[in-house]
């Protein structure tokens, strides 16, 4: 027989969430303002911690030596005067000391096919002037400990930015259609799905094919346009990316000034110039409390 040992951390943590889904929409010019804690570094990248966890784990008949970890989930939120596209959704950790100065971090395990998730608004956080905060979900899955986590004093993620330096556009029509066109710098799009619901909402996919690796443009955003090349609706994609891959599907959903029969064209946006940061966050004292 087979016994597992879990601390019970988990449920001090797990059972409150700091941010549950539903909580009113919150006014702040700054995450520092809501009640979660925020670290920051010298840039201006913030992290706002929305859950945390820690967990142990021991074959207590088997004599096995007992399993640590921690993790976490929060909100990225990118300096004011930094053009961030999107932030890969998984967070690094880099170092784990515990109160002495000594790293308690085991070896992880660096994903290769990094996921992104574009940087929007929220619906649920805006500043005093009414403005959404532009923040993008994150998550730091189970980094593995030599001791507990609670002995954690302070641990360092990384995240990975994708900050645009310049972007070029081009417009095709607003159908969807069984073959690829070529919009320039070695990318090639194809609408796959177009409609618009009752409330206005409008929902496209789109097939992107591009060459290259982590220098060749990758998608920044799509906008409907009218009949006289007015933008109506569009922003960034909504689901999660492989990025740098050869080829994805792109989903984008907004509110759109009119109906679907008003739509002319679509306006693709490519980030052509870019750079990828890693940002190195310092998460202070948050497992000891």
């Amino acid at each position: 027989m087979r016994r597992h040992m879990n601390t019970g951390l988990w449920g001090l943590v797990v059972a409150s969430v700091l941010w549950p889904i539903g909580l009113a929409p919150v006014v702040a010019d700054d995450l520092k303002q809501l009640d979660v804690p925020v670290f920051r570094d010298r840039v201006g990248y913030g992290l706002a911690v929305t859950e945390y966890g820690m967990n142990t784990q021991a074959e207590l008949l088997e004599g096995d030596a007992a399993e640590h970890s921690i993790s976490l989930s929060g909100l990225l939120q990118p300096p004011e005067r930094a053009d961030v596209l999107c932030f890969a959704t998984a967070l690094l950790a880099d170092s784990a000391e515990d109160d002495r100065g000594k790293d308690l971090l085991l070896p992880q395990r660096r994903r290769k096919d990094a996921q992104y998730r574009a940087l929007l608004p929220s619906s649920a956080y805006q500043t005093r002037r009414g403005d959404p905060l532009l923040l993008s979900e994150v998550t730091m899955e189970s980094a593995s400990l030599k001791r507990p986590g609670y002995e954690v004093q302070e641990l360092v993620v990384i995240a990975s930015a994708v900050v645009v330096e310049e972007r070029e556009s081009e417009e095709i029509d607003a159908e969807v259609v069984d073959r690829y066109i070529d919009i320039g710098n070695d990318t090639e799009v194809k609408v796959s799905a177009k409609e618009v619901d009752k409330g206005g909402e409008m929902t496209v996919k789109l097939n992107v094919k591009r060459t290259g690796n982590k220098t060749s443009p990758v998608i920044d955003s799509v906008y409907a346009l009218n009949k006289k090349g007015k933008a109506i609706g569009g922003g960034r994609w909504t689901n999660e990316l492989d990025l740098f891959a050869k080829g994805y599907e792109v989903e984008l959903i907004f509110p759109l000034s009119g109906d679907e029969d008003s739509v002319e064209k679509l306006r693709i946006v490519l980030a052509t110039e870019y750079e990828i940061e890693e940002v190195k966050l310092t998460v202070d004292g948050l497992f000891k409390n």
